[in-house]
């Protein structure tokens, strides 16, 4: 490709190499292989490094975690996904967000980390990890809105409430995600997967949001 800018058909491309690692493993456990590294110019004179899809082994003992799988390749950024999450919230603030990079819309949402930066760098310790979902949970009465778990994020995902500015990060509507039901390309699935699993593919997709959002 040159110099140019990185075309919309080699970034899904390579989105749709890690989709079908996702479509192929979602809900049964793996063991993960160090993935490959493919070489990207993003602008004319960035050139970052992005992770392939890692190689998966099955295992199936491996304790399952709830997680949402994005398939940016089916994303049409009709957004209601964005609608539906807002309006299951008290607060009426979406947990999911459409953006458009590069001429392809791209859900964003937290991926529950298995070791989140964004827990580490709380300095009130507002936000936790549930032991058992893997969940990384807010106490809205504890944030301060100092924003230290978006800037520490890799991929900025976490947003603050407009008015009251504490942290909004996914919760998964305690189980049941409002944001899969009503997507009407399967560009959501909610499914289990262990965490190696998850740390695997979330970290691919964490590159992406780190290049849309960064």
């Amino acid at each position: 490709m040159g110099t140019e800018e990185i075309s919309r058909r080699e970034f899904l491309k390579v989105v749709s190499v890690a989709c079908a690692g996702i479509i192929i493993g979602a809900g049964v456990g793996y063991t993960v292989a160090p993935p490959k590294t493919i070489e990207k110019t993003v602008t004319k004179t960035v050139t970052t490094t992005v992770s392939g899809t890692p190689s998966l082994t099955p295992t199936p003992t491996a304790k399952g975690y709830p997680w949402i799988l994005v398939d940016i390749s089916k994303c049409t950024g009709c957004k209601r996904c964005e609608e539906e999450c807002a309006k299951v919230h008290a607060d009426g603030v979406s947990r999911v967000s459409i953006v458009k990079y590069n001429e392809q819309y791209i859900p964003i949402l937290c991926i529950q980390c298995t070791n989140p930066p964004c827990v580490a760098k709380c300095p009130v310790k507002a936000l936790t990890v549930n032991a058992e979902t893997g969940l990384v949970t807010v106490d809205t009465n504890k944030c301060i809105g100092c924003q230290l778990c978006h800037e520490s994020c890799p991929g900025h995902v976490p947003e603050y409430h407009p008015e009251r500015k504490y942290a909004i990060i996914c919760d998964l509507c305690k189980g049941d995600p409002a944001c899969v039901k009503v997507c009407p390309t399967g560009a959501l699935t909610y499914v289990e997967v262990p965490s190696n699993y998850k740390e695997a593919i979330g970290s691919w997709i964490l590159t992406v949001y780190s290049k849309v959002k960064g």
